[in-house]
């Protein structure tokens, strides 16, 4: 009996009340994504690949090198030489792919005979200067590598952004389903409310009739077993909504007693009926034909990069320096200056091309897979928004019969009230045609509901539904490794 009661008493108060917020669809979701955790990590993603491109511009950059050492080489006469050498070098890769690269060296040779005392004559310093200019005429031209990165990262860049668009996506049919479905709870606890009231008024009126002897035992207690069904069905309904409620409150980060009222009233509509129309914006929006484009763009660089990489290598090279060796010789000191310019060609042939024969088909391959995969992309798009047309002309005729029913069956249950009041009729035929009105009710109120329904899916496939959510802003740029991980600790 304590049990029975202590459940009655937690039903009682968590079943939806007046006093509860009311959320309309729109605000449900703006909540939901605010919290939601796993668009944090999308919008991770999306700045992760937007660094990609920075990280290629890099390469435009000035590269410097240095080297020093020291040395001793003994040779076949018993001479040695001890060398101490310092150089450094500075590279550059141009936008236009050609390379220009600075170079020089100082080093310093120390002379020996096989008794290990100095001999004077060769120099004993040598410094050389070297700029060197390259550029590619066939295999690397046009700097096809650079243009295969730019590629991948803004395609790497746009598939993360629409991966994150897909997510929101995601989360919003999500928050879609469980907002009709508690909408639909709610239509179905109204309706056994409004059943219980007319019945507990019918109760009243067997009982008053009862005392005066018109009316019969039985026909109180058929209306007490309708009561009784009624409420047992209205404490299933409050239990299910108990459950939705938590599953709202756990999604919008809200406490689980949180008291919920769903809002119809400021439902989505479609405003143009023009399939045409519809369908342009569906593919405006769709993040899978999005991630396609990407890896169209792709395709078509990589067979570019492929196509180049089959061709021979030939470089033009141009080169101006100097060579200045000075030291002391048996006559007198001796200072040498060899200035150098000149120009040059490079040139290699492979002569097995099947590994670049075949990175290229598989290339070709890829774009044909991408434009296979757009088309049908688009064709589904195509019969996925006729199809909810279709179907919203079908609910909204099935919303009009459903409201003549109920005009039908409430004017049958006035009429056969009237019966019974003058002793016409059965009690069982009255309850009989109360529930046929109830029922005609429920189902006015799940046809409204199933129009509703296909109206936020065609708005959320044009993605029309993001026009009234203002989306999260992260920033991502300035955060370090250490304060990812203190972000995520908190």
């Amino acid at each position: 009996m304590i049990k029975r009661l202590l459940i009655t008493m937690l039903l009682i108060g968590l079943a939806p009340h007046a006093s509860a917020e009311s959320w309309t669809m729109e605000q449900m979701l703006q909540k939901v994504i605010n919290h939601y955790p796993s668009l944090k990590i999308a919008s991770m993603q999306v700045e992760k690949a937007s660094k990609e491109s920075i990280r290629i511009d890099s390469q435009f950059g000035w590269q410097l090198s240095g080297e020093s050492g020291i040395s001793h080489q003994t040779s076949m006469t018993g001479s040695a030489v001890n060398q101490i050498m310092v150089g450094a070098g500075a590279a550059r890769k141009l936008n236009s792919g050609d390379m220009l690269t600075l170079s020089g060296s100082l080093s310093r040779d120390n002379i020996t005979d096989s008794y290990g005392q100095p001999v004077q004559i060769d120099p004993i310093t040598n410094f050389s200067l070297m700029a060197e200019y390259r550029r590619s005429l066939r295999k690397g031209a046009e700097n096809i590598d650079y243009k295969l990165a730019t590629t991948q990262a803004e395609s790497g860049k746009k598939m993360a952004h629409a991966q994150e668009r897909g997510q929101y996506d995601q989360i919003a049919s999500q928050v879609l389903a469980l907002y009709l479905q508690a909408v639909t709870i709610h239509k179905q606890i109204d309706n056994v409310k409004a059943s219980v009231k007319h019945t507990k008024r019918l109760e009243k009126f067997v009982k008053s009739r009862l005392g005066l002897g018109i009316s019969e035992n039985k026909d109180e207690l058929q209306v007490t077993a309708q009561l009784n069904g009624l409420n047992a069905k209205l404490k299933g309904l409050n239990l299910l909504w108990i459950q939705q409620e938590i599953t709202f409150n756990r999604l919008m980060g809200l406490p689980w007693n949180n008291k919920i009222q769903i809002d119809l009233s400021n439902s989505s509509q479609v405003h143009n009926d023009e399939l045409q129309i519809l369908i342009d914006e569906a593919i405006q929006h769709s993040p899978e034909l999005t991630v396609i484009a990407a890896e169209l763009a792709l395709a078509n660089s990589m067979i570019k990069s492929k196509s180049n990489n089959r061709k021979d290598t030939l470089d033009l090279v141009g080169f101006v320096g100097n060579r200045l060796a000075a030291g002391d010789t048996a006559i007198g000191s001796t200072t040498i200056s060899e200035p150098q310019i000149g120009i040059r060609i490079e040139y290699k042939k492979s002569l097995d091309h099947s590994g670049y024969d075949a990175e290229l088909s598989q290339a070709y391959l890829d774009r044909s897979i991408a434009l296979q995969k757009r088309e049908d992309t688009k064709e589904q798009l195509h019969y996925q928004i006729a199809s909810l047309l279709a179907e919203i002309r079908g609910s909204k005729a099935a919303h009009d019969a459903a409201q003549l029913s109920v005009k039908s069956e409430q004017a049958k249950l006035t009429e056969a009230e009237q019966r019974y009041k003058r002793g016409r009729i059965e009690i069982d035929r009255l309850i009989q045609f109360e529930s046929q009105l109830t029922e005609s009710k429920l189902a006015l109120a799940l046809q409204q509901v199933e129009l509703e329904r296909r109206q936020y899916q065609l708005t959320l496939l044009r993605g029309a539904i993001w026009n009234k959510i203002e989306q999260p802003q992260y920033n991502w740029s300035d955060l370090s490794g250490a304060d990812l991980l203190k972000s995520k600790t908190k």
